[in-house]
């Protein structure tokens, strides 16, 4: 009944938000114990049978360390379900929390909330039509999560566009962004 109430809190968090295209509770071994999927303006409990263990996915395993009160934020990546990445591509964030029962030392599980990437992207394109300039958006590393071709975006994670990224096309200003502390 607990698992059941916090579903039901969840869907209406999720329903409420709209931003999370999933929330979820996993327990101390990484398995999905509560997942709340978001897809066109409809929030749903996904049943017991297609729950999954994530222990593997680094935001379980650094989220699970953390003591009471902190948080970890993942790289903005593509969503990955039964260990593949979705398709057409949902870029993600997700943050992961510990949960602690009162005075445990260690964490009963951990709540992972995972932004709908998409929604920040698409302001990236309505920005650009009001500005008419094309607004590029990269890794660290130099890798296109938003560029100048579709084909090129994602690079590190999806293993055939590995190779794609900013600085062949633009050695000059990669050089700049390097030279700077902020980027």
């Amino acid at each position: 009944a607990c698992l059941e109430n916090l579903a039901e809190e969840f869907k209406a968090f999720a329903q409420a938000r709209q931003w999370y295209s999933q929330i979820r509770y996993l327990d101390r071994s990484g398995q999905e114990l509560v997942r709340i999927n978001y897809k066109s303006g409809h929030a749903y409990i996904v049943d017991d049978a297609r729950l999954q263990n994530k222990k593997h996915r680094d935001y379980f395993q650094r989220g699970i360390v953390l003591g009471p009160g902190q948080s970890f934020l993942s790289p903005f990546d593509l969503n990955i379900e039964n260990k593949r990445i979705q398709v057409p591509f949902e870029p993600t964030l997700r943050l992961a929390a510990p949960v602690y029962e009162q005075e445990a030392q260690e964490p009963a599980g951990i709540v992972v909330l995972n932004y709908d990437g998409r929604r920040m992207l698409n302001l990236m394109a309505a920005s650009e039509d009001l500005t008419n300039k094309h607004l590029l958006f990269l890794t660290h590393e130099g890798y296109w999560m938003r560029g100048l071709n579709a084909q090129d975006e994602w690079g590190h994670v999806v293993p055939s566009r590995e190779k794609s990224r900013f600085q062949p096309q633009f050695p000059q200003e990669w050089a700049r962004i390097n030279d700077r502390p902020e980027g």
